[in-house]
């Protein structure tokens, strides 16, 4: 065959391929859609929102949408809705090749649970608040105490990362508490393991009740974490042992360089 009969043999097949294509894409566009299917990432930790969750609300904010046609399928729209739940953090939706609508969700994590003025909200690393949920509960630090400042009417609402850029708001209770979860929440030490309770006192200190163990822990403000918390487990791993666990009241690393301990009162 010469030259020019195989690059015309070629462009028909080629040309065939589009056609193909295009035609399968159009019947595809016309069928109902096969199903929807939503997948949960929880990212190894309880999720607060459940796949039967979602696709209820789907279900109920685009009524049909299971019987639609492909073509009639808004995934910009789905995701646009999903975006708003509280507990979703990020939401990808697609349709795939046989027709199924396919949600895929990145389930927002709690660092720590709040109780603020007779309401309770969780934090997550981003610094976003959002509301607690009755029928779900996260292995996450509980937050109370002396909040000084006060917090908006809704402050499930909040966006913390935003006040911890504010100058004048930068140094909040809740920005601090913000920077302590976060600390503890950290996947290279995980002492989130070791601290079940941050407690904010009169004077806006952060002060920390360790799952195990009868004394508590002052961490003062939220800075130089890593030294406080380095001085700290020297002091857990060659300080108590010899001393008693029980011996202490207080654990003060507060002040740099330094772990200042309250003997406990003995009683007579």
């Amino acid at each position: 065959m010469k030259r020019s009969g195989k690059i015309i043999l070629f462009g028909i097949s080629i040309v065939a391929v589009i056609a193909a294509l295009v035609t399968a894409s159009v019947i595809r566009a016309s069928s109902v859609v096969g199903g929807l299917t939503v997948s949960i990432n929880s990212r190894g930790y309880t999720a607060l929102v459940s796949a039967s969750e979602i696709e209820n609300s789907l279900l109920e904010e685009f009524p049909g949408l299971t019987s639609s046609r492909v073509k009639d399928v808004n995934t910009r729209a789905i995701e646009t809705f999903l975006a708003k739940n509280p507990y979703v953090e990020t939401v990808h939706a697609a349709v795939s090749v046989g027709g199924r609508i396919l949600v895929n969700i990145v389930a927002r994590r709690p660092i720590a649970r709040v109780f603020y003025d007779g309401s309770d909200f969780y934090i997550d690393r981003h610094g976003r608040c959002f509301p607690s949920k009755r029928t779900a509960n996260c292995d996450v630090p509980v937050v109370s105490g002396h909040f000084r400042q006060r917090l908006k009417s809704n402050p499930a609402q909040l966006d913390i990362a935003q006040l911890a850029k504010d100058t004048l708001r930068s140094t909040y209770d809740i920005v601090n508490v913000w920077l302590l979860a976060k600390f503890l929440d950290d996947p290279v030490n995980q002492y989130y393991k070791l601290f079940d309770q941050i407690f904010v006192d009169e004077n806006g200190d952060l002060v920390m009740q360790p799952r195990l163990g009868n004394h508590e822990v002052v961490v003062g403000a939220p800075n130089n974490l890593e030294g406080k918390f380095k001085n700290l487990k020297t002091f857990y791993s060659k300080g108590l042992p010899h001393a008693g666990y029980d011996s202490y009241s207080r654990v003060s690393v507060k002040f740099e360089g330094q772990v200042v301990c309250t003997k406990r009162k003995q009683i007579k």
